[in-house]
């Protein structure tokens, strides 16, 4: 499936922007429809370009899936070119601080967290998110994202060294997807970094929900709830973890582990705004 891209120019440096088929489109209430947008870390267009294929693939597929009424469109966004300096904190810096904002303010978007994944394969990119999830300090750029996908041979996503910054929680309802080689040491670095972050996971969430009863009254519970399935997920896939295959095969899981967990949460989002089972 062809994919547009498109380029866009923050602060000097080049991003790569691929756009939806219909984006544009009004929405059925008359104003433009926003869309949830997939931040990629990687520098190179390799992965960037899978990604927005498996993104297209993935919505074009499930349109024609009984019983699924919803499939996320995604705006992927590429920073195809990393700052030169500063590594794994310049890199969080540039896209929390420049490209997020940039994107917002130029394409129709879902502009919270809620609205937000981001993902990286390379070492400097899944080194970020593994930075920006336990060891950063600067606990609210955690609380740009809601989705993370991180996937390499391991390197990457091997846990660091213990620190304070690296204890706080993860914001309510963060789920990350894991994918490592089946390699011994790249699965044991995953399997390391996944039992951190479920340390620092809610396993669950409170919900509270609106009711009206027959007199046109208003009332609230809350109940504990499961925040839609486990918050992290691990997979580990097989051949080398830098081959083109294995770069396709975590581009397409990962997104269709996206494309559930967005969809999931548009449903929630839904029954808690609009519970129709309890008129009577």
């Amino acid at each position: 499936m062809p994919v547009n891209t498109s380029k866009t120019k923050v602060n000097g440096r080049t991003v790569l922007v691929s756009l939806p088929a219909g984006y544009g489109q009004s929405s059925g209430s008359g104003m433009n429809r926003v869309y949830n947008v997939l931040y990629v870390l990687d520098a190179g267009q390799t992965v960037f370009s899978l990604c927005a294929q498996a993104a297209r693939e993935s919505h074009a597929a499930t349109l024609n899936q009984s019983g699924r009424q919803w499939h996320p469109e995604l705006i992927v966004v590429a920073l195809s070119e990393a700052p030169s300096r500063g590594g794994e904190h310049a890199l969080l810096d540039f896209l929390t601080t420049d490209v997020v904002p940039h994107v917002d303010s130029k394409y129709h978007t879902n502009p919270y967290a809620a609205g937000r994944a981001v993902l990286g394969h390379d070492a400097l990119g899944a080194g970020a998110m593994r930075r920006l999830l336990i060891g950063d300090e600067n606990a609210d750029r955690r609380k740009a994202f809601r989705f993370y996908l991180l996937g390499g041979g391991g390197g990457g996503i091997a846990t660091p060294a213990p620190s304070a910054a690296s204890e706080s929680e993860l914001p309510p309802k963060t789920a990350v997807y894991l994918s490592a080689s089946t390699d011994a040491g790249a699965a044991t670095a995953a399997r390391d970094f996944e039992g951190a972050l479920v340390k620092r996971a809610s396993m669950g969430a409170t919900q509270v929900s609106m009711f009206v009863n027959r007199d046109g009254e208003q009332t609230y519970t809350r109940k504990e709830v499961d925040s839609g399935g486990k918050p992290i997920t691990l997979e580990l896939l097989e051949g080398p973890a830098n081959s083109d295959a294995a770069r396709a095969a975590f581009a397409t899981r990962a997104l269709d582990w996206l494309g559930l967990r967005l969809e999931r949460q548009k449903l929630e989002s839904l029954g808690s705004l609009m519970p129709w089972h309890e008129f009577k």
